[in-house]
């Protein structure tokens, strides 16, 4: 920088590209140490309990009614299939953070791709009843947009490969 220095015009462009200079320095700081791919295991266990444990109740409710009422066999296997994302985002999760080992990309990709079902089911439920959009937006930001969110910082975490050619 002290070489940089002397070329530019005046006082005053020295201090705006100095103050450039230190703003980028801390802004790659802050990329570097808030990274998606590195956060801290408590931080990361609270977001997949708090985006997977939702419609892991619901898979154990679906479960539940399915034994006790014995609704139609493709109907339960919609609505299990549907719910099925929480507890494999719950199990994926735990093998990350309790074993330290990372998530493979087939698994994480199956993950984004039951959220995607979850997502696409329950808002074709909620389009056999309009009025459930409007008044029930709680339920579909639990149930089929956290699962999908937390299902893609998982694949986003899958996708880091160092050049050592083992994941992370």
């Amino acid at each position: 920088m002290i070489s940089e220095v002397d070329h530019l015009p005046s006082a005053g462009a020295a201090i705006r590209w100095a103050m450039g200079c230190i703003i980028t320095g801390y802004i790659e700081r802050i990329r570097m140490s808030r990274s998606l791919r590195h956060l801290s295991r408590w931080v990361l266990s609270l977001e997949m309990l708090l985006c997977f444990v939702p419609v892991t109740w619901l898979f154990a409710a679906v479960i539940s009614s399915s034994i006790r009422a014995m609704p139609s066999l493709p109907t339960a296997l919609l609505f299990v299939s549907a719910t099925l994302v929480g507890p494999l985002g719950l199990v994926i999760a735990a093998k990350i953070l309790v074993f330290g080992r990372t998530v493979s990309r087939i698994a994480s990709t199956a993950l984004c791709v039951l959220a995607l079902w979850t997502f696409a089911t329950y808002l074709a439920l909620c389009f056999r009843n309009p009025a459930a959009l409007s008044s029930d937006w709680r339920e579909i930001v639990l149930i089929a947009v956290l699962p999908g969110l937390a299902a893609a910082h998982l694949a986003f975490m899958a996708s880091e490969v160092p050049k050592s050619g083992v994941p992370a």
